[in-house]
């Protein structure tokens, strides 16, 4: 087996208290998004000093043993391969993370991946990503909608979109902006190809140009789906909904 840990995963970042981790380079990335998913439930028993509590122990089992536990885990599908996010305020402890490191890499191999890398993953944008069409011109990009959330932004739009309207901190959205303006994308995981491959941002759902995006022309994604990506989501929320209730989260810590 062949799986890689960078040696910056789930260190302090400038971004917040946020971590992140992205799994890439898998053979089948619905396996790898399957293992984060349980990965992620392991992750919110883990304790500032490394253990991980089973679903029979109680939180915190008396004052004297009160233990911290992470605020939240979320694990995002990413055609890059997926990420995964927790939020353990300032007390991400050394124990914490190599107990966590060691979870991923134990669930990986659980759902059959023998080779991938694990390293940080630009901090991301609620599920979305900016994508740079023109020179100072934006769009908000929902990946599994596969379509943009906004219309066209200059630079300023976007960063007020993203602070004010997504809350993300500002210095990650500026980030983001800056990373776009480099590579086209607010990913750097990403390539503005792979964001608009498989896009349905065209009338009646059919796929969207780059020069239709830059000038407006485009299906705006709040409009209805069509009966097979509404069946599609109704099935996803399913699976999420089962994994919630065979992964239930511990009372906070």
């Amino acid at each position: 087996m062949s799986i890689n840990v960078a040696a910056d995963v789930l260190r302090d970042t400038p971004a917040g208290w946020t971590k992140t981790l992205r799994v890439s380079g898998a053979a089948d990335v619905d396996a790898a998004t399957a293992a984060l998913e349980a990965a992620a439930a392991r992750f919110a028993r883990v304790t500032e000093h490394g253990d991980e509590r089973t679903r029979e122990q109680p939180d915190n089992p008396s004052p004297d043993d009160a233990a911290y536990t992470p605020n939240w885990v979320s694990v995002e599908p990413s055609p890059a391969g997926p990420v995964l996010h927790v939020d353990a305020k300032d007390q991400l402890t050394d124990a914490m993370r190599t107990r966590m490191l060691a979870i991923v890499v134990d669930e990986l191999a659980d759902h059959g991946i023998t080779t991938a890398t694990v390293a940080s993953a630009a901090q991301t944008l609620r599920g979305r990503v900016i994508v740079r069409v023109a020179d100072d011109r934006y769009l908000a990009w929902i990946p599994e909608l596969r379509g943009p959330m906004t219309r066209i932004m200059d630079r300023d739009m976007a960063l007020d979109h993203l602070t004010h309207e997504l809350h993300v901190r500002r210095a990650a959205a500026t980030a983001a902006l800056d990373q776009a303006d480099r590579t086209g994308v607010s990913d750097p995981a990403l390539t503005v190809e792979q964001v608009l491959a498989s896009n349905h941002a065209g009338p009646d759902r059919t796929h969207a140009s780059i020069e239709e995006l830059r000038t407006g022309q485009w299906r705006y994604w709040k409009d209805p789906p069509s009966p097979e990506e509404a069946a599609r989501e109704r099935d996803a929320n399913a699976r999420r909904r089962q994994f919630r209730a065979d992964h239930p989260r511990p009372p906070p810590g």
